[in-house]
């Protein structure tokens, strides 16, 4: 994009792009790619790329396909505050519109299940939970996939006397409120981190074992506040402010999340900042780097025997990844002779020893993000 507002111009890769818009803005780009905590082994099969047109409110789709953009198709959407963005996950395209009807903004989502060549019409969110004096934060949060698969849709929503940050899973059609915040504005932003793919039904229920998902706020008056999804969403940490040991900020931004090896149920991640005033305004050009460490919850387990063999199960946060993941007894004479991970949340150890009741079976996963470990006595 380029040219001053009101004149501007799309390029792609070097070139000037004709298009109906007549002065384009908020452009959004992604390609379909693999989720986090997967590796990449082949060049993207396409992209999608978004922008508005200034001039009209209209909002404008084209499928990137080898290099090149293919034709381009209108939106169908009403007015809308700002632009698009999007989420792609193998042919499947999510897009998130603000959608305007009056002095209220409605979040809503449009989805394409050919690699974006046609899309829905878009279809609000339904918010009917929360009162009518919630009102949507209007941004630029874009939806994102997690590791396994799923599509995730930030939210944020204030009052005269709260901000709230949700995460609308469309899997389940459920909104799950992550941070609850009293008297202060705040923009919301969903951080991407890997997902706990061994519950399908586990999307942070306010108990435990979600999608591993931060949510972080950030306030009008430079507070930061984060919710980690993975124990649980708004209860971990309960109405928690991040930064009460660092100053007041603004232009947050964070890497994906990722473990050290050196401490079991931890997590990292490196994150830069502007240092702000009460007001939320920078005070300094000094850009800050920090890493910060954040604790998991401890994995639940149960360990059944059935002669030499125990039957491990996973209940919640903790994924029992093939080649990546150790057994131990706390009896150095019990010997493991065999491990069947059958699936991400259940194991078989065969053994030498006949009677393993009553011994602690120990469990250690280190992967690229986390690092679980837990213990349990067999019974």
């Amino acid at each position: 994009m380029a040219g001053a507002a009101g004149k501007r111009t799309l390029w792609f890769n070097g070139e000037s792009v004709t298009t109906k818009a007549d002065d384009v803005d908020f452009p959004f780009l992604a390609y379909s790619q693999v989720p986090v905590g997967h590796v990449q082994k082949a060049p993207p099969p396409f992209g999608v790329l978004g922008y508005k047109d200034r001039k009209s409110g209209r909002l404008y789709l084209r499928r990137i396909e080898k290099g090149a953009l293919g034709k381009e198709s209108e939106v169908d959407v009403a007015q809308t505050l700002g632009g698009i963005s999007f989420a792609i996950h193998d042919e499947k395209v999510l897009a998130r519109v603000d959608t305007v009807d009056g002095d209220r903004v409605s979040p809503a989502l449009i989805e394409s299940s050919d690699g974006g060549r046609t899309f829905s019409p878009a279809k609000a969110i339904d918010l009917s939970a929360y009162d009518e004096e919630f009102r949507t934060v209007p941004g630029y949060p874009k939806p994102i996939v997690d590791k396994g698969g799923d599509f995730h849709v930030p939210l944020g929503l204030t009052s005269d006397r709260e901000a709230l940050s949700l995460n609308f899973v469309t899997r389940e059609n459920a909104l799950v409120e992550a941070i609850r915040v009293e008297g202060m504005n705040s923009k919301t932003d969903l951080e991407v981190f890997p997902s706990t793919v061994g519950s399908g039904s586990s999307f942070g229920n306010g108990v435990s074992d979600g999608h591993g998902l931060i949510m972080v706020m950030s306030t009008d008056d430079g507070r930061l506040f984060s919710s980690n999804s993975s124990a649980g969403g708004i209860y971990f940490p309960h109405r928690a402010m991040l930064n009460h040991e660092m100053p007041l900020i603004t232009a947050f931004a964070a890497s994906e999340c990722y473990s050290r090896g050196e401490k079991p149920n931890m997590v990292s991640m490196d994150y830069l900042f502007l240092e702000a005033n009460e007001r939320g305004d920078p005070v300094t050009p000094r850009l800050h780097f920090e890493t910060w460490d954040m604790p998991l919850p401890l994995p639940g387990a149960t360990a059944k025997s059935d002669g030499k063999k125990v039957k491990l199960d996973i209940q919640t946060d903790c994924d029992l990844e093939p080649g990546k993941t150790r057994f131990a007894f706390d009896d150095p004479g019990v010997m493991i002779t065999d491990v069947d991970i059958t699936d991400l949340r259940s194991a078989v150890i065969e053994t030498d020893t006949p009677d393993l009741k009553g011994k602690t079976l120990s469990y250690d996963v280190l992967t690229l993000f986390h690092r679980h470990h837990g213990e349990v006595v067999v019974q």
